[in-house]
């Protein structure tokens, strides 16, 4: 298998990568002598959104609950008022049925 590869290689059907290599150590000295080489070049680094898209996740995250919030308390107000309705509200807290009619 190794041999196949390396014949690839060597015959130009293959190219081989930076994960190709074997190694924490060659594949950390493979990762920083990239890093310094873009780091040399004429290219503009790219701008950081992670602030801007992290605002927009806890943005979205905070519109799915309240629809949780405001479905479960719509639940809870049928649930309550079909006890109501069947005259069961010897068991439901006086205070949670007003709470949630309200």
């Amino acid at each position: 298998l190794i041999q196949t590869e390396l014949n690839q290689v060597n015959s130009g059907q293959r190219q081989l990568t930076d994960n190709d290599f074997l190694g924490p150590k060659e594949r950390e000295r493979r990762r920083l002598q990239k890093l310094g080489e873009e780091g040399k070049s004429d290219e503009p680094k790219r701008k950081d959104y992670t602030k801007y898209f992290n605002i927009i996740r806890e943005k979205v995250t905070d519109i799915q609950n309240k629809r949780r919030l405001e479905q479960l308390l719509k639940e809870t107000k049928q649930t309550m008022d079909a006890f109501v309705q069947a005259g069961e509200t010897k068991n439901l807290d006086m205070a949670a049925i007003s709470n949630a009619k309200s």
